[in-house]
């Protein structure tokens, strides 16, 4: 069977859905102000957002919802860039390592 570019592309999209089932990790956009996390203990995920300052309106952020449980096999908590921007970094199999990047979807 011949390797096209189109089966590499699959198998790619493939392993990162695979992780993403593994690690329970969702994306999410917000309007939360500041930037901070929050564990619902009772629901078992800790959500992690960024955005502007309180006393700015609630146009931008961004956020991750992870599963409690899982954040002790993710070496970092997700890294706020701006409240347009936050990086999460989840490992991988021999060391290797595959950062997700979440945008706001929209803008106001």
């Amino acid at each position: 069977m011949l390797d096209t570019q189109a089966d590499r592309q699959s198998r790619r999209t493939a392993l990162v859905a695979a992780e993403f089932n593994r690690y329970s990790t969702a994306l999410s956009e917000t309007r939360l102000a500041d930037e901070g996390s929050l564990t619902e203990v009772g629901e078992g995920y800790t959500f992690f957002w960024k955005g502007l300052p309180g006393s700015s309106p609630r146009i931008h952020g961004v956020g991750f919802a992870i599963r409690s449980t899982l954040l002790r096999l993710i070496p970092e908590t997700p890294v706020a860039v701006s409240e347009r921007l936050m990086t999460l970094r989840i490992p991988l199999m021999k060391g290797r390592f595959m950062t997700v990047i979440t945008l706001p979807l929209s803008s106001p």
